[in-house]
């Protein structure tokens, strides 16, 4: 699932995520130190802390993960809490 978006766009978008360099900002301030990606470490998921867009990240990924749960977990069923 893409979600609209080319192949070569979501290489670029995800050449980019690894390529960041982060910080921590909290409500005590912003880290001096950060933190990145480097070759042979365990790769850094997500977008991280920061981002304006990730409750709609998370969200597309959730729906993914739901779909997938529902198709492999026969049985389970995911009402809506709202009851419509």
């Amino acid at each position: 699932m893409n979600y609209g978006m080319s192949k070569n766009a979501a290489r670029c978008r995800a050449a980019t995520v690894e390529a960041f360099e982060r910080n921590i900002r909290t409500a005590a301030g912003t880290s001096e130190r950060s933190y990145r990606h480097e070759d042979g470490e365990t790769r850094l998921g997500s977008e991280i802390q920061g981002k304006p867009d990730n409750m709609q990240l998370w969200a597309m990924e959730s729906s993914l993960l739901l779909k997938m749960h529902e198709e492999h977990c026969h049985g389970v069923e995911l009402k809506d809490p709202t009851g419509t």
